[in-house]
């Protein structure tokens, strides 16, 4: 069947279930008064939407609140925010999923219409094809109607073969994970885009080790990348003496890294998902942990912070 944009739109059915402006939005509990009252500072102000989507795909399809946008009067398309009840979902075909959405708009504008960003674009084009959904207020419409009937670029299955290649390696992690765990020494937690692992280190000292699936270039390509926060880097004079001790790391390399505005010195190691295998990862983990708390120890007069 030759996708277009209204094959596309026929695989979502939106249905607008709430929607809040200002302190109801509060009063409702779908954000903190802490988060409006920073916005309010900034000439703006919060607004919910609570949506349901209906998906009749032939693919699994991920939805987040990140996939929506929300148009105002000067037509910029504002970027969503996380409520309480934030929509993150994976529907599968005829499954229906309801969650929350924020947005933050100066308070001089008005709403016009909500868009969703389908993750599919144009053909000869890097421009996504984008769904406007009516708003429940006055002088709110869609417009879709008005974009010619282009077909979509061949990347689409690209697109369906990588989002099943990720899906398959964040198992294989997960899996490796719960192996590794075994280890009394090992716990950890998931992060919101891999795992957190807390190592236990002779002398009651302790070492987080990080670990993401991280996608090469365009490709259906990725690596596990595993990396532990030493210390501040915030003296020159240690760089070099750090660096030069890569050579003789059997795993991981010394770097710098900046996080949360601020340089810190890191152990960083990757492999790729193709050659995973239980031996090589746990060693890795053992050995960046034990050296990134040395370094620490060493860079903080003892401190055992991470």
């Amino acid at each position: 069947m030759k996708m277009t944009l209204d094959t596309i739109k026929e695989c979502y059915q939106f249905n607008i279930i709430e929607f809040l402006q200002g302190d109801m939005v509060v009063k409702k509990g779908k954000c903190s008064q802490w988060i409006r009252n920073k916005e309010l500072k900034n000439e703006k102000d919060i607004i919910y939407i609570n949506i349901s989507v209906f998906y009749s795909g032939s693919e699994a399809k991920p939805i987040s609140y990140s996939c929506f946008y929300l148009e105002d009067a000067d037509g910029y398309l504002n970027k969503s925010l996380p409520s309480e009840d934030y929509y993150d979902k994976v529907l599968n075909k005829g499954e229906k999923g309801e969650g929350g959405i924020l947005f933050s708009l100066y308070r001089d504008l008005n709403p016009i219409r909500l868009w969703f960003d389908t993750g599919i674009c144009y053909e000869n084009s890097q421009e996504a094809i984008l769904i406007d959904i009516a708003l429940p207020i006055e002088n709110s419409h869609t417009r879709t109607q008005i974009f010619a009937q282009e077909t979509l670029v061949q990347s689409y299955n690209r697109q369906i073969s990588i989002q099943k290649k990720r899906q398959a390696e964040q198992s294989k992690l997960e899996t490796l994970i719960q192996e590794i765990s075994k280890n009394s020494e090992i716990s950890y937690k998931k992060s919101s885009s891999g795992y957190i692992l807390r190592v236990q280190l002779p002398y009651g000292r302790k070492q987080n080790v990080v670990l993401n699936c991280i996608q090469q270039g365009e490709g259906n390509y990725f690596m596990l990348s595993i990396g532990t926060i030493c210390a501040r880097a915030d003296d020159v004079q240690k760089d070099r003496i750090l660096l030069r001790m890569n050579p003789v790391m059997p795993y991981g390399a010394i770097g710098i890294a900046k996080i949360e505005n601020q340089d810190y010195y890191v152990i960083t190691e990757s492999f790729p998902f193709s050659s995973l295998n239980y031996k090589e990862v746990y060693e890795s983990i053992q050995y960046i942990a034990k050296r990134g708390d040395l370094l620490e120890s060493k860079l903080t007069g003892g401190l055992d912070i991470q």
